[in-house]
């Protein structure tokens, strides 16, 4: 390719200091905003990794208080289930005590409290994020926070 004697690239001539000076000064309030700028959006860049980093221990929280809640209704489960198998074989002067109504009643309420902290508790503990906002996959509180990080960037 030939060089030509035209400025392709529009840049400045070398005798135009002066100018350079000037049109610095003309567009300084455009590079201050543009400066500001830059500022605001790093220090939504860290607001938005303390963010994130606040979600991450949280779901490792939740992701404990699981295992700990399955492991605490295990327990109630099998302890209620042998007081229930103690009682019968073992202290029989209470089931006849309490009478026939009595001994249904406590049978029932031991197997259907089993039931309920097995389906109830633990279905709940383990819905996914997408059952809990049915409509958006991301919670509103994320929505929103993109929405001012698109913003942020000028997009």
């Amino acid at each position: 390719m030939a060089i030509t004697g035209e400025n392709p690239l529009g840049e400045p001539s070398h005798g135009q200091g002066q100018d350079k000076v000037s049109m610095i000064l003309e567009k300084w309030p455009a590079v201050e905003l543009l400066l500001e700028q830059k500022g605001l959006q790093s220090d939504l860049i860290n607001e938005v990794r303390d963010y994130v980093s606040d979600l991450r221990s949280e779901a490792s929280t939740i992701s404990k208080l699981r295992k700990l809640m399955v492991t605490c209704a295990l327990v109630y489960v099998l302890f209620v289930n042998l007081l229930l198998v103690c009682m019968l074989f073992y202290h029989q002067w209470f089931f006849i005590l309490i009478g026939n109504y009595g001994r249904v009643g406590l049978i029932v309420a031991v197997i259907s409290s089993s039931v309920i902290i097995i389906i109830k508790i633990l279905a709940g503990l383990f819905r996914t994020h997408g059952d809990r906002n049915k409509d958006e996959m991301l919670p509103p509180h994320l929505q929103h926070l993109l929405e001012v990080f698109k913003a942020a960037q000028g997009n």
